[in-house]
C-alpha cells in the first residue's frame, strides 16, 4: 500500500497507465529492490487516515505537491485537521515481479522473482 495525494503528477500518471515501478534502497544492507506490479486506489480509506499520526497527516493540507515554496507561507503553523481531505489516497499495488541487487564485493549479485514463474528465484547477471 502506498499513501499518496492525488493533486500529484504520479496520480494523474497512474490513471491514464496502471503499471507501476517501486524502488527500495537499503543502505545498511547494500540491497536496492525493484517491485513491479499494477495499481489500483483504494476508495474505502478512511481506516488508513484514522490511522495516521496527527503529524503525518499535516501534509495533505499543504500546498499543492510540485507548487514552488512561498517563503511566507509556514506550513508547520497548520493546525492539524481530523477530516480526510479529498486529496489523500491509498494506492495498493498487485506484485507481479521482484528484482534484487545486492551490492556486494568482489562482485554484485542480482535474483528475479516473477508470478508468472511462480516466484522461483533467479539468479542473473547484474
Amino acid at each position: 500500500l502506498i499513501y499518496t495525494d492525488k493533486r500529484s503528477e504520479k496520480y494523474e500518471d497512474l490513471k491514464n497507465n496502471d503499471n507501476i515501478e517501486v524502488l527500495w534502497l537499503f543502505f545498511r544492507t547494500k540491497s536496492q529492490y525493484r517491485f513491479k506490479g499494477r495499481i489500483s486506489e483504494l476508495k474505502d480509506n478512511d481506516k488508513y487516515w484514522d490511522n495516521l499520526f496527527n503529524r503525518s497527516k499535516d501534509q495533505w493540507f499543504w500546498p499543492s505537491p510540485g507548487k514552488v515554496i512561498d517563503q511566507k507561507n509556514d506550513i508547520s503553523l497548520i493546525d492539524n485537521k481530523l477530516a480526510k481531505p479529498n486529496n489523500f489516497s491509498v494506492l495498493k499495488i498487485k506484485i507481479n515481479e521482484v528484482d534484487l541487487l545486492k551490492l556486494e564485493q568482489p562482485f554484485h549479485k542480482r535474483y528475479l522473482w516473477k508470478e508468472i514463474d511462480n516466484w522461483k528465484c533467479i539468479e542473473v547477471y547484474p
